[in-house]
Order: C-alpha cells, then structure tokens, then sequence
C-alpha cells in the first residue's frame, strides 16, 4: 500500500467522527470526544498509528483509545456490548452478526492486492 493510499484511509476512518464532533466544539470548547476503535493489529491499520502518535486526531478533539483484539469476533462483541464505536472485521462475521440481528453499520474497503 502507497504511503498516499495509508493516509487516504486514515482520513476515511477519521472524517465521519470529526465532522460529528466538529459541530459538538463549535459552540464552545467542548470535552474531548472519547472513541475506543477495534483493530486485528494488521498492518493496514498503519494509519490509525500513524493518526493517534502524530496527534491527528487529538488536533479534532478526539481521544482514541486503541485496543488491539484477536479476530472478528471480539470486534462484534465490543462494537454490540458499546465498548468500542468502531472496529475492523472480514465481511463473513458482520454478516453472520446482522442475520442473527445484531445492529451494526459497515463500511467497506476494497484491496487490490494483499498487504
């Protein structure tokens, strides 16, 4: 992956949260938003390392607790139990969590080539 397409990403997973939080500090200087984000400790989470360390996110008031898990299925558990608002999982889990009716949102990604 291209240092230009990291950032891309980076910015993908960051933009949704800062604009929410954008409006929320507008009016005054609010608290820090705290968000805990899921990740399988792959090497496609480059950006949110690079985000966290760098202070990208700090920079939009956003305190971002990274917590690194196993696989998919403990993404699911934090993302449905609330103890983390975003995560990272292959498609087959998510999708066996929404026919069993669990509520998540997805956004997807698409490589052309393995990392």
């Amino acid at each position: 992956m291209s240092l230009f397409a990291g950032l891309f990403r980076a910015a993908l997973i960051a933009l949704p949260i800062v604009a929410v939080t954008h409006a929320a500090s507008a009016e005054g200087k609010a608290p820090p938003q705290k968000i805990a984000i899921l990740d399988s400790n792959v090497a496609s989470y480059l950006p949110l390392y690079v985000g966290i360390e760098q202070g990208f996110f700090a920079a939009h008031d956003l305190e971002v607790e990274h917590k690194v898990v196993a696989n998919a299925s403990y993404t699911i558990a934090g993302l449905t139990s609330g103890s983390a608002q975003i995560g990272g999982a292959s498609p087959f889990p998510v999708l066996q969590a929404v026919e069993a009716g669990v509520d998540l949102v997805a956004l997807a990604t698409v490589r052309r080539r393995m990392i």
